[in-house]
């Protein structure tokens, strides 16, 4: 009986751990994403107008941060419930 509880345990962290392994991931492809939209914003036509460029700049910016934080946040969590 202890040793089934034990594996049902071993096999629910694992699951916990490959989720936020998938949800890292998510967060890494989100932040390459958005650092790819901000650099391309440089590269920006002479056209464009430069409050517009600004304002997008800076809502870019702040998606980046929180994509950030949520990766830093992952990254923290993971090896945390590695040992537990």
């Amino acid at each position: 009986m202890t040793q089934t509880l034990l594996l049902f345990f071993i096999q629910a962290k694992k699951e916990t751990l490959d989720i936020k392994a998938r949800r890292l991931g998510i967060a890494e492809d989100e932040y390459e994403h958005l650092t790819a939209a901000l650099s391309g914003m440089h590269s920006a036509s002479s056209t464009s107008s430069r409050t517009y460029i600004i304002i997008t700049y800076a809502i870019f910016s702040f998606f980046i941060l929180q994509s950030l934080k949520r990766l830093c946040d992952l990254v923290s969590v993971i090896p945390h419930s590695m040992h537990t």
